[in-house]
């Protein structure tokens, strides 16, 4: 089974292989994107072509952003909140105002955290990339999913002062994209969705609510390696990353938190 990770690599190691040469465009995901804004790579992966990006990013640092481009930003983050982009799993934002902390039953004395999953297919994809193409990768801070929500779980059930907010990916469990639910959907239910862990609420996939409604109550964002990341970041939410090894699409800049080790990450 190949995910896009994995069928773009092989055709493209397949062309370049037959000595024919692949370009790749890069476009926007979004219906208002500005589509004059393309790239075009050389590249056999996608995991190339953010080390690309990464080599690149001094001289695009140094473009200044102007008022019509700051425009396009808030205009494509709109897009993906309140309207059916291309590429969203989340449910869109409500434009009614929801009492979460009482709907969660949350003190509002309490610090929330909110932890977003990411998806295991993109995990298992990317480790494909790297393994083939035997790329240099990050050490991770954790080894899987599992053993960050465990790990911060106990951290947050053992403070009264926080209280943790899970949001598990939906592509765990069925999506209006794909009907059917991920195979480690029942390792996950049986791990977390049927438990009373003390400060923490955990959200299956199925449940019907935005992660830009929970970005309103957040105070610290929790991400794996989602673009869920950077779309909190650019809303002013403090995002720590704990799985750097697949986080391939934004530079290192001071944008995200890498914390170096679990120590300095509950830090």
């Amino acid at each position: 089974i190949m995910d896009e990770y994995c069928s773009d690599m092989a055709s493209r190691l397949f062309l370049l292989q037959k000595n024919i040469d692949v370009l790749r465009s890069v476009i926007v995901y979004h219906k208002n994107g500005d589509t004059s804004r393309l790239s075009l790579t050389r590249t056999s992966s996608v995991i190339e072509e953010n080390i690309l990006k990464f080599n690149n990013w001094k001289n695009f640092s140094l473009i200044p952003l102007d008022a019509d481009l700051c425009k396009n930003i808030a205009e494509d983050l709109n897009e993906k909140i309140f309207q059916k982009g291309t590429h969203n799993f989340s449910t869109n934002k409500t434009k009614n105002y929801i009492d979460l902390h009482k709907k969660f039953k949350i003190s509002k004395n309490k610090k929330i955290i909110v932890l977003f999953s990411s998806s295991e297919d993109e995990h298992a994809a990317l480790s494909i990339n790297h393994k083939i193409l035997k790329l240099k990768k990050y050490k991770d801070i954790f080894k899987n999913n599992f053993e960050w929500v465990d790990n911060t779980i106990n951290y947050v059930s053992q403070s009264s002062n926080y209280h943790l907010i899970i949001k598990f990916h939906p592509r765990i469990g069925s999506t209006s994209r794909e009907k059917l639910r991920s195979d480690i959907y029942e390792s996950y239910k049986k791990k977390y969705f049927d438990q009373d862990f003390k400060n923490v609420t955990v959200l299956k996939p199925e449940t019907i609510i935005s992660s830009y409604d929970l970005a309103d109550i957040c105070d610290l964002a929790l991400v794996g390696w989602g673009t869920i990341g950077l779309e909190l970041a650019r809303l002013g939410v403090p995002v720590i990353v704990s799985m750097r090894s697949f986080m391939n699409n934004a530079p290192n800049i001071k944008l995200l938190k890498l914390p170096k080790n679990p120590t300095d990450y509950f830090r």
